[in-house]
């Protein structure tokens, strides 16, 4: 019952979204979601299986880089800069102030 519930909501939610064409148009920022059936069977991205469960755990986590979608080339995401040895062997991150890690226990 709470599913479908939520699924009724989200949906009258991305209905009302795409009634407000006219105000896109404008040049305002247009909100897309991609809705997920099914839960992710893991949260440790280690246990990583499946494309729904990578498109839910990257609402989750952050990565030291990530990739720019236009050009494929890594950016800075967690690590404000990074740096590759001349032989390519050696990848130094420069982290974000602030940034905490945690580890989850077994």
């Amino acid at each position: 019952m709470h599913r479908l519930l939520l699924s009724t909501l989200l949906l009258a939610l991305v209905l009302s979204l795409g009634a407000r064409t006219p105000i896109a148009a404008q040049g305002q920022k247009v909100l897309h979601l991609a809705l997920q059936e099914g839960d992710a069977n893991s949260l440790d991205p280690q246990q990583l299986q499946t494309l729904g469960e990578g498109q839910i755990l990257s609402n989750i986590y952050e990565g030291l880089v990530q990739y720019d979608p236009k050009t494929l080339q890594p950016v800075a995401a967690i690590a404000e800069k990074y740096e590759v040895s001349s032989d390519g062997l050696k990848y130094t991150f420069h982290i974000r102030k602030g940034v905490k890690f945690t580890m989850a226990a077994n």
